[in-house]
């Protein structure tokens, strides 16, 4: 990967002026055709470590989404360190319950991250100049859930207020989108926490009835070529409320040292519900599309 490139995608970043923004990578015919070849895939499983090549081939089903879904985060993660190889391999360290953080980390800026896939959407947040945790959470429109009867199905999870909410919708439409909202704010909610889905849902709640929304605009002439990264114009709702009073009364050890104190946005982008959970304000976020295919085409040509 030649310098110039990692320039580009450095100012592309730098010009989008966000300290928070969400990359997205579709895993659609082109790149599965690109993929499907056996010289292709082997070429591409080879940029990453033994381990990981087992653990790829280890999957009976989704080879390639696990084989993306590992290169992808190497590809965004290094831009964002500023290292020119984008496919470098890069050391993790993880909590008990799986959660990474980047291992001994001594260049690039200082960041956090959390990543989310649902169907053939892979997902990263990044925000920069921030110490404190974040999490964000997908969920496919196309889902094996009754969008008639999810409320009911899934009322476990749910606080009374956010049951009665969704409960006084009375378009299928549009229960079913706030059910894929309150599901995706409270998935984000544990992955901030790290804790995964050992904590009863239902223990912290979401307002979304005071939400409004604002689209993420570019200035076109602020955006330098960039063959691997595009930019998205999406709206985010923003000024969604956190009740997390529960968790701090049973004393949940993941929530300890964590003020109480939490921002979050959503959208619903081409039937992608997307959440996103900070300790830290979310201001301006960019969502970025990958453009993976280009990226591996470089990297095959160059062999």
């Amino acid at each position: 990967m030649s310098s110039a490139i990692v320039i580009w995608m450095s100012a592309f970043i730098d010009s989008l002026d966000s300290k928070t923004i969400v990359v997205v990578l579709n895993i659609d015919e082109e790149l599965n055709s690109l993929l499907s070849d056996d010289y292709n895939f082997e070429l591409c499983l080879r940029l990453l470590s033994l381990k990981e090549q087992l653990a790829v081939r280890s999957k009976k089903y989704d080879q390639k989404k696990e084989l993306m879904n590992k290169l992808f985060t190497r590809c965004v993660l290094n831009i964002c360190l500023g290292k020119e190889g984008i496919f470098d391999e890069i050391s993790f360290e993880y909590n008990e319950f799986g959660k990474p953080k980047i291992e001994n980390v001594e260049m690039g800026p200082s960041f956090q991250f959390n990543a989310s896939s649902s169907n053939s959407t892979l997902s990263i947040v990044i925000q920069f100049e921030s110490e404190t945790p974040i999490g964000i959470d997908l969920s496919h429109s196309e889902q094996k859930i009754s969008p008639e009867t999810c409320v009911e199905d899934f009322k476990n999870i749910f606080d009374v207020n956010e049951y009665n909410y969704l409960s006084h919708i009375q378009s299928v439409g549009q229960r079913y989108a706030a059910f894929n909202q309150f599901w995706t704010l409270k998935e984000a909610f544990t992955k901030l926490l790290g804790c995964g889905l050992n904590v009863d849902l239902s223990l912290f709640r979401f307002d979304i009835s005071r939400e409004n929304g604002s689209l993420s605009r570019l200035d076109d002439t602020k955006v330098p070529l960039n063959p691997f990264l595009e930019a998205e114009e999406v709206v985010w709702k923003s000024n969604i409320l956190v009740d997390a009073k529960g968790l701090y009364n049973i004393d949940f050890p993941f929530i300890k040292n964590l003020k109480d104190e939490y921002y979050c946005i959503s959208c619903n982008s081409y039937g992608i519900f997307i959440s996103v959970i900070s300790q830290t304000p979310i201001e301006d976020t960019r969502l970025i599309k990958f453009n993976m295919k280009q990226a591996l085409h470089n990297h095959l040509n160059n062999i």
